[in-house]
């Protein structure tokens, strides 16, 4: 059996590019969140190459304001964040990244841009998917 490359946490690494960008970005919605928020979940991907290579699907959920807010945050703004999340992920291909875990990002693909408002919350959204391709650190990296 030839050795594994430890498959890295790209979910972790887009999530942290986004927060170093000083966007609120999370797993999943906290508690009690201060609006805006974007919420990075990995949504499939594959083995793009065999014991070597990950390939995550991500959905990037970018939350904004709802009629109840005393401080709304408008649509423009949100399709703003959207923007340059987007760019800042491209901007991952051809990197390493150390923090949150080690890892060599080798690829992004755009994905979609929807726009989607949630009926529940009455929150405006957008949801964009993107793939990004990476493995672990080799020893020496």
């Amino acid at each position: 059996m030839s050795d594994y490359v430890l498959m890295p946490d790209l979910e972790a690494v887009v999530r942290k590019t986004i927060a170093d960008a000083g966007y609120s970005a999370y797993s999943s919605i906290p508690n009690s969140p201060t609006w805006p928020i974007v919420v990075v979940m990995r949504a499939g991907g594959f083995a793009a190459v065999h014991r070597y290579l990950d390939a995550a699907r991500l959905q990037i959920d970018v939350w904004g304001g709802a009629k109840g807010d005393t401080s709304p945050t408008p649509k423009s703004t949100i399709q703003d964040m959207v923007q340059d999340i987007r760019r800042r992920v491209v901007r991952l291909e051809g990197t390493k990244v150390t923090t949150p875990v080690g890892a060599w990002i080798s690829g992004v693909e755009d994905g979609s841009l929807i726009w989607l408002p949630d009926d529940d919350t009455g929150r405006d959204r957008y949801i964009l998917t993107m793939e990004i391709y990476g493995r672990g650190l080799l020893p020496g990296e």
